[in-house]
């Protein structure tokens, strides 16, 4: 973000203020790739994970590596948590058309303005799928959205929405076990494989890139502890030293929230050998398993 950009910032913030995702718009001002999603990162360089500039590369060779898991040719697309719209966009770039979902404003406002041959429509999945015409769709996408899916609300969307032989794509971390399962929005891989086979869906292929995307665990890592935890240091250091009895009076919250907040998500999931193993990160394809013994 530039300077002279900031003061239209604050206004959006006003504007959206209960719409906002605080994190999303840190990752899309620093990164400023147009994707919120992990990166892909070849085996081969796992150990060596580069700077931000390789990261937004890792996030397109993800996107291209999502994407390869189409069927060939063209097709009416939803993307479901579009983000900021740079996905939906890379779609329509290759022929697609694409319908776009997401629940939040700000993100709507940006896809319309910046990606408009992409439809929009804002809202939960859950809620703006019952709107859309039904069979309208070869493809539902979920580029690490499907996390958040309440599933006993948005598996029976899949028959009403998708074409005779629609596929549903997904791109999504899954718990390997129930411990680890309920930590924020995650789904057990073998509660979600059992639900999908009672439901009649097939996973028709598979693909584990967990070690591919371990690097950007590493990298936000080192950006949190080379940048984000001295700087705010420095802050509190100031409003210590400018404001002491107020910070008094703050202190109590603010290590309470740090250290039953903060440290157990820092210290959790995010740390790369945690994730690995804990965590699958898949791309699966699945559909109907009467289209798929068709």
């Amino acid at each position: 973000m530039r300077p002279l950009e900031f003061p239209d910032f604050l206004r959006r913030l006003d504007k959206h203020h209960k719409a906002l995702d605080p994190m999303h718009l840190m990752y899309d001002n620093v990164l400023q790739s147009g994707y919120l999603h992990f990166g892909y990162w070849p085996t081969e360089h796992t150990d060596q994970p580069g700077v931000l500039g390789q990261f937004c590369q890792a996030q397109e060779r993800f996107a291209n590596e999502l994407l390869a898991c189409l069927p060939p040719g063209t097709h009416r697309v939803l993307d479901v948590g579009a983000g900021m719209g740079r996905l939906a966009g890379e779609m329509i770039a290759r022929g697609h058309r694409v319908t776009a979902v997401t629940p939040s404003s700000v993100q709507a406002e940006h896809i319309a303005t910046h990606y408009p041959a992409v439809t929009v429509k804002q809202g939960l999945f859950q809620d703006v799928g019952q709107t859309l015409d039904p069979k309208a769709y070869d493809v539902i996408l979920f580029s690490e959205s499907f996390r958040y899916m309440p599933l006993d609300r948005v598996m029976p969307l899949f028959s009403r929405l998708l074409s005779e032989n629609g596929r549903v794509l997904i791109g999504d971390w899954f718990a390997q076990s129930r411990a680890t399962h309920g930590r924020g929005h995650d789904h057990h891989e073998a509660t979600f494989r059992e639900m999908a086979q009672s439901r009649g869906w097939t996973i028709v292929s598979e693909r584990d890139i967990t070690q591919n995307i371990l690097p950007t665990l590493t990298i936000a890592q080192e950006i949190l502890c080379g940048l984000y935890l001295p700087l705010a240091g420095l802050v509190l250091s100031k409003f210590a030293q400018k404001r002491p009895k107020l910070f008094r009076l703050c202190l109590p919250w603010m290590t309470r929230w740090i250290e039953r907040k903060l440290l157990p998500q820092l210290t959790g999931r995010f740390e790369p050998a945690v994730f690995a193993q804990d965590y699958r990160y898949l791309f699966l394809v699945i559909k109907s398993s009467d289209a798929a013994a068709a």
